[in-house]
């Protein structure tokens, strides 16, 4: 169960309030009751990694500056695309976890036909070790692959409003893979939630 700031954030908008705060790994519920008395919109969005079932496949690693990578297989294209932004974890080859930290690889220019090459615009700006995981922010599109890539992955934030106990209810989707790591489902998403409503 993910866990909220303790300090909720109340700014005035007029005759509107605004609320905001912040989540750690995953889902969670936070009380409205004596700050809004009527939500009229809430959401959210993740501020940590998301990994997408992508491993970088060269041996001899990629340097920093290089235009291309060469992943595991071909998912590449079903999972990214153009103009996203992909990142590495600081455990590397490994797990992602509650304390990793995300460094950006750089901005996709395309991919080739097959799906197992990434061209980054500019070259990589760090450099990559072989079998090191490629994250995304924000939403991930692996859940819609998870016949294809044997896992499922549903990262993106969702926030109910429960107008009868007053409050949001914070989904943050989980990971689960049944070839690569035999980890439970469990979220490791941060992020950040807002609700607009009246007092």
């Amino acid at each position: 169960m993910g866990t909220t700031t303790t300090d909720i954030r109340v700014t005035t908008l007029g005759n509107l309030t605004l609320l905001t705060g912040t989540f750690r790994n995953g889902g969670t519920t936070v009380s409205y009751d004596g700050f809004l008395s009527d939500v009229m919109m809430a959401g959210g969005n993740i501020t940590s990694g998301v990994w997408t079932g992508i491993l970088v496949n060269d041996v001899g690693g990629v340097a920093a500056g290089s235009v291309a990578i060469t992943v595991n297989n071909q998912i590449a294209t079903h999972t990214l695309h153009k103009g996203q932004a992909i990142y590495k974890s600081s455990q590397g080859t490994g797990i992602h976890n509650e304390n990793s930290t995300y460094t950006r690889i750089g901005i996709i220019e395309g991919m080739n036909g097959g799906g197992t090459s990434i061209e980054i615009v500019g070259g990589t700006e760090t450099a990559l070790a072989n079998d090191d995981r490629i994250y995304v922010i924000g939403p991930s599109l692996s859940a819609i692959n998870a016949e294809v890539l044997g896992q499922a992955t549903q990262a993106a934030v969702t926030v109910g409003i429960d107008e009868v106990n007053k409050t949001l209810n914070i989904a943050c989707g989980t990971e689960y893979t049944n070839n690569i790591d035999a980890f439970a489902k469990e979220s490791f998403q941060h992020g950040k939630w807002f609700a607009l409503g009246r007092r």
